[in-house]
């Protein structure tokens, strides 16, 4: 058990525990609410599944940026009151944001631990010429 709470990273750590206050307080000053208003005028008699493709969409662009539990931590409340303002279930908004922000593994550079298997690992860019 020791050595798996020290190989807890602090950043990481400090980093989530920093968002929550930031998570907690976008939702209390309405500022969840305030951007749901936009998406949800904006996605306002599009089928649900635009608008999870959207909510998807924003967790996947914003974690590259933010750590994934940091994106969801700031996404989630967002998604909340889409659904809810659009009267669907939260559930499917909850789980695109979560998979959304699960997404950093995607690319090579998109998470540490892609980035370290990068060289030893031997890929390299696929160039369209063959070689």
């Amino acid at each position: 058990m020791r050595e798996a709470y020290a190989a807890l990273e602090a950043p990481i750590l400090v980093l989530v525990a920093a968002l929550i206050p930031v998570s907690d307080a976008i939702e209390k000053a309405s500022g969840a609410d305030l951007i749901a208003g936009w998406l949800s005028g904006a996605f306002h008699g599009l089928p649900p599944i635009t608008t999870l493709t959207a909510m998807m969409a924003v967790a996947m662009a914003a974690t590259p940026f933010l750590n994934n539990a940091a994106t969801v931590l700031i996404a989630a409340p967002i998604g909340m009151g889409l659904a809810h303002r659009l009267g669907l279930s939260p559930d499917p908004f909850l789980m695109a944001v979560a998979v959304g922000a699960g997404c950093d593994f995607l690319t090579p550079v998109g998470h540490q631990c892609n980035t370290l298997v990068l060289g030893p690992g031997g890929y390299r860019e696929r160039r369209r010429n063959g070689r």
